[in-house]
């Protein structure tokens, strides 16, 4: 008995008598969720800024066969990049699994899309899957911090 009454003390020493926010997990996953959907919407919407706006300042983005991209302006530059290439359209995005540990995230996602070269051609189906590490901002909104994404689809072998 006298054991526990001293990691009760010991606990509530280390503490500070200060009581820890509540963490509710489930509006954690909706904000994360919800920020997967404003970067489907931007991407519909050839948006850059709107896309580039779901990560982190920081964010480093690892594109399937290509070298990473450091932070938020890069990112920006690189999607218009690919928007001049290529029309983006019907993308989905779902978030297959979303862990939450404090300030931290990651979810695994799939995504989906059309691509259409802007000048013509066939369009081709995008799918892919990535991971993101996603990291809570001081205003407490969710940034994508780490992405990683590569192609369900196996290259075509010369």
């Amino acid at each position: 008995m006298r054991s526990h009454i001293l990691v009760t003390v010991f606990l509530v020493g280390c503490a500070g008598g200060t009581s820890f926010p509540a963490v509710d997990v489930e509006a954690d996953k909706a904000a994360i969720r919800a920020q997967i959907a404003d970067a489907v919407a931007a991407h519909n919407a050839a948006d850059a800024e709107a896309w580039a706006n779901v990560s982190a300042e920081d964010i480093v983005f690892m594109v399937d066969g290509g070298p990473s991209i450091s932070g938020r302006a890069a990112i920006t530059d690189w999607i218009r990049e690919f928007y001049a290439a290529n029309r983006v359209s019907d993308m989905t995005a779902e978030a297959l699994e979303i862990e939450i540990a404090g300030d931290w995230a990651y979810s695994r996602d799939h995504v989906s899309a059309m691509l259409t070269p802007p000048a013509g051609g066939e369009p081709v189906r995008l799918d892919v899957k990535e991971i993101v590490i996603w990291r809570r901002q001081a205003d407490g909104t969710w940034r994508a911090w780490r992405s990683i994404f590569n192609s369900n689809t196996p290259p075509e072998v010369p």
